[in-house]
């Protein structure tokens, strides 16, 4: 199941190695390096870069281990995103990068292995939920992050459990990570992709709402199953000062 470095597809690039280093150290973006990589590097604390996670070099093995190579891939991209929004919108960046990189720490898992963790631990009675990995995969994911990766912050548990469908009253923190998987750099291009990365610019709020909207629609003209929650949270997010400014 886990990626393997032959899996993966990334052009090389001329780039001095000190260049690299000089930017990384700064918290800048090296020119020509991609943001999974350059995610990687910020994690492990590579090549001098500044921020190194505590958990980076555990974490990063397991879920290199757990996800396919894209997965993998997506899942740096969402951490790098994530605290990027965090940052422009005064929330934690750490806190959102940590729950970025793990959000989708269960998606790989085969449906029974998600339904069997769901039902032997009660985190959902919901069977539209224990139904498909698309939905169940939040859920059994905060539950991996927190046994087997040792997450304890409430707050990174939630935003991994509610990164797919949303949630009334979910923290601004969960909104970086929900949004950041929505608009995250290497995100397959879908209809209102740059509104939602133009709104992004200056109202967390206005760009969820757009995405999560266009999730609806999308999910619902191909006549598929869209879970209330998102409903909801749409509706909520409607609701909030400032929202149609």
């Amino acid at each position: 199941m886990g990626a393997r470095i032959s899996d993966f597809r990334i052009e090389p690039v001329s780039a001095s190695s000190t260049g690299i280093r000089e930017a990384l150290s700064r918290g800048e973006a090296p020119a020509g390096l991609c943001v999974p990589v350059r995610e990687f590097c910020r994690c492990k604390g590579l090549y001098g870069a500044a921020g190194k996670m505590d958990e980076a070099d555990r974490w990063i093995n397991q879920l290199f281990d757990a996800l396919k190579p894209t997965r993998f891939a997506h899942s740096l991209s969402v951490a790098d995103t994530s605290r990027l929004l965090a940052l422009r919108f005064g929330e934690n960046p750490l806190q959102a990068e940590q729950a970025g990189l793990l959000h989708d720490c269960a998606k790989c898992l085969p449906l029974s292995e998600m339904q069997k963790i769901a039902r032997d631990h009660q985190l959902t009675q919901d069977e539209s939920i224990l139904s498909t990995g698309a939905l169940l995969h939040s859920v059994a994911g905060a539950w991996l992050a927190r046994e087997r990766y040792g997450v304890t912050d409430p707050e990174v548990l939630e935003a991994i459990a509610w990164h797919n469908t949303g949630h009334v009253g979910m923290s601004r923190l969960a909104m970086c990570v929900c949004l950041a998987d929505f608009m995250e750099p290497n995100r397959e291009s879908y209809p209102l992709l740059e509104e939602v990365r133009r709104l992004a610019e200056h109202s967390l709020e206005q760009a969820l709402l757009l995405s999560l909207e266009g999730t609806a629609e999308y999910v619902c003209s191909r006549g598929k199953y869209l879970h209330p929650r998102t409903q909801e949270t749409i509706a909520w997010l409607k609701t909030l000062p400032g929202i149609h400014s």
